[in-house]
């Protein structure tokens, strides 16, 4: 965006990581960690944070560092991993993908939503994927992708709209 760290991006008055938390909480998570790279302050005093010292290793590099944060208070089953750059996703959708990922079968590692044919954020990783990520040991060698497929199957759910696609890279992508 050229706007500075994304998650500090004002849209409508409030940082898109304060979009993307209030809509986390109306969802009721109560578990919440905000990855945030080297040297940027979280606005939420309230809100727990990680920090991938490692920004080579883009998304799986703050996956793996947000399940160790939520780790150290206690062992994690499910994991929603919800990048900031989406900020228009409504609780509804969490609360579908949480509804689709607790009829899932085992094999199943994550829950993904789709709009036209498209796969969108935040997805749904369940116990066999959230294994897999504990056991990476340098993120800088896969992707996030490779690990999830490596863990097991996807399962696509219909979204609710096309904001699982809707995302931030333009500051265009603002109005």
């Amino acid at each position: 965006l050229g706007l500075g760290p994304k998650a500090l991006v004002i849209l409508n008055g409030e940082t898109l990581l304060e979009r993307v938390v209030e809509q986390a909480r109306s969802a009721a998570f109560a578990r919440i960690v905000a990855v945030l790279p080297p040297g940027v302050g979280c606005p939420a005093e309230d809100l727990q944070t990680a920090v991938n010292t490692e920004p080579a290793s883009a998304s799986l590099g703050s996956v793996v560092t947000g399940l160790r944060a939520l780790e150290a208070r206690g062992v994690i089953s499910d994991l929603v991993v919800w990048p900031v750059d989406h900020p228009w996703v409504q609780a509804e959708q969490l609360l579908e993908l949480e509804r689709a990922a607790r009829q899932a079968h085992d094999g199943i590692a994550r829950v993904v939503p789709v709009w036209q044919g498209r796969r969108g954020h935040p997805i749904w990783i369940r116990p066999a994927g959230v294994e897999r990520i504990r056991s990476v040991d340098s993120a800088l060698t896969s992707t996030l992708r490779e690990v999830l497929a490596e863990a097991g199957d996807v399962l696509e759910i219909g979204a609710r709209d096309g904001a699982v696609l809707r995302n931030l890279n333009h500051p265009g992508d603002l109005s």
